[in-house]
């Protein structure tokens, strides 16, 4: 049968307080369950301790059918019994392991004590007694937990993987994943991103060979320092000739004629030591800068980077929060042709979030999304389209609560190419479209019932191996989501946090996306920074109670 565990009080219409077995045709209750749904239960696991298939229990709760259990319990199919003492506090996650002594339940979460035996976050119960890994697991504060825990193979034998809100995990520097090889802790090879963001990603061969940049607010990358700014060639990190002194908030990759290079934006003044003001250009040994760079307005920015040819040559351009570019007045947005910076008309009237490239028919002409409601003088609601002379709107633009529009991006979903459009709109060219819609050079169209949530901040075109399709990822739902042109679809799990930047890229392994954000840790354990599609999962055979 199926189990199901949660906060609830009613399954199917009968009485169930937070758990519930469902027989394939009706809900029935495990006898009086965990009490009021501030009881929670958070994990459910199938395990045998020696006595026979049972299902065990954790969550926030201190009696199982009527018997005190404190946060973890066994349910045999006829009734509950405690584990020992139980933890001290919530246990959020559950697996069964064998370490190579016998099969053992290990638990994780916020507690430190487990039946009186100091256990930080996570612990072993062999059927009969309770046990530590090793010291545990800790963040520097009381915040720490074990979010979740699974059993994996690398190729050298199956072994017990935790991840959770953890710096260290018995004596080894561990950055929210660590591996618990029977006796002793370690660190994933590469280690993940210090945090708190990563706001941008881009692939760039500076001469060493194809590899992954990421930008944000950062101070490692793995183990080594890299001031928001750091190069993942597939197996290690590497920083970018010094630091960043401020956020990274995009990278693109532009050639001015002189070869292809790595250019940053954000909110940095200097780059490797060197005064760079917002925008950077890396070379593949130094930072410099694009003349006196990006300055005026309150707080100014580089949000975003794009490159397009309006008739000219191939240019950068530059959008965000500003109103000088290299000494020439720019109201948020201008052009960098290699060696000097030039406005676009009168700019626009608030700032730039969203930059791409498009043809709908009538030429290439580059797109501009953001919290502006004019452009160029012209009235167009957070999105205009640049033609290499003048701004002009798209229909009646976007509208809702904010209407911001934050990520673009060109896709043809099989009825030609077209403009996508998300962010913070409920409504695009008066048509109903939740915080994504289509332009497909004439009018605006929704997508099913678009996406719910606050944001929509990147958008992305990734072939997984089934042919092109859409993701979006946000602050939303499960924070990310594939459109295959007729439906919507969650990737895995998810994502517990803001996802801020998506890329597609083929490290050696296969075509991935990968993800940058403000998530701590992914269903995978990655720290600001994951990978999706990289390798099937190994078989896990379901297990029979």
């Amino acid at each position: 049968a199926l189990y199901a565990g949660g906060s609830f009080t009613t399954a199917g219409g009968t009485a169930a307080n937070n758990i519930a077995k469902w027989d394939g045709s009706s809900w029935s209750a495990l006898d009086s369950g965990t009490g009021s749904p501030a009881n929670a239960i958070y994990s459910l696991t199938a395990h045998d301790d020696g006595t026979g298939p049972a299902l065990y229990a954790g969550g926030a709760f201190t009696t199982a059918g009527g018997v005190a259990a404190s946060r973890i319990a066994k349910w045999d199919g006829a009734s509950w019994s405690a584990l020992g003492g139980g933890m001290d506090s919530v246990v959020h996650s559950l697996t069964a392991y064998d370490d190579g002594a016998a099969p053992a339940l290990y638990a994780g979460g916020i507690f430190t004590t487990a039946s009186g035996v100091a256990a930080n976050r996570i612990a072993k119960w062999d059927g009969s007694s309770w046990s530590a890994l090793d010291s545990g697991v800790t963040a520097g504060s009381a915040s720490a937990s074990v979010k979740a825990l699974t059993v994996y193979d690398d190729g050298s034998g199956p072994e017990l993987y935790a991840g959770g809100f953890l710096t260290t995990a018995g004596d080894t520097a561990a950055n929210h994943i660590a591996r618990w090889q029977g006796s002793s802790w370690s660190a994933l090879g590469g280690g993940g991103l210090s945090g708190p963001q990563v706001y941008a990603l881009a692939v760039h061969d500076d001469g060493s060979g194809p590899a992954l940049h990421v930008g944000g607010n950062f101070s490692f990358a793995g183990a080594v320092p890299a001031n928001n700014i750091a190069r993942w060639d597939g197996s290690s990190w590497s920083p970018l000739g010094g630091d960043m002194n401020d956020d990274v908030l995009d990278l693109t990759v532009f050639d001015d004629g002189s070869g292809s290079v790595l250019y940053a934006g954000g909110k940095f003044t200097t780059a490797g030591g060197v005064t760079v003001n917002r925008i950077a250009k890396w070379d593949g040994a130094s930072w410099s800068a694009l003349g006196s760079g990006i300055i005026g307005g309150s707080s100014p920015f580089v949000g975003k980077l794009a490159t397009f040819d309006d008739g000219g040559g191939p240019a950068l351009y530059a959008g965000g929060r500003f109103t000088t570019a290299g000494g020439v007045a720019a109201n948020h947005i201008a052009k960098w042709n290699g060696s000097t910076w030039a406005s676009l008309g009168s700019g626009m009237n608030s700032s730039v979030d969203a930059l791409t490239a498009f043809d709908d028919g009538g030429g290439p002409a580059l797109y501009a999304g953001g919290s502006f409601t004019s452009a160029g003088g012209v009235v167009a609601n957070h999105i205009a389209k640049w033609d290499g002379s003048s701004w002009s709107p798209l229909g009646s633009g976007t509208g809702g609560t904010s209407g911001l529009v934050l990520a673009l991006t060109v896709h043809d979903d099989g009825a030609g190419p077209a403009l996508y459009a998300a962010g913070e709109f409920s409504s695009a060219g008066g048509v109903a479209a939740s915080r994504i819609a289509k332009w497909d050079g004439a009018s605006w169209s929704a997508l099913g019932k678009g996406i719910g949530g606050t944001s929509v901040y990147a958008l992305i075109v990734h072939d997984d191996g089934s042919g092109p399709e859409l993701y979006a990822g946000g602050h939303f739902g499960r924070r990310i989501e594939k459109w295959d042109g007729s439906t919507w679809s969650t990737l895995g799990l998810g994502i517990n946090n803001i996802v801020q930047t998506l890329m597609s890229w083929d490290d050696g392994h296969g075509a991935a996306l990968y993800a940058g954000g403000w998530f701590a840790v992914s269903p995978a354990g990655d720290s600001f920074l994951a990978k999706w599609g990289c390798r099937p999962k190994p078989t896990v055979r379901p297990r029979k109670l």
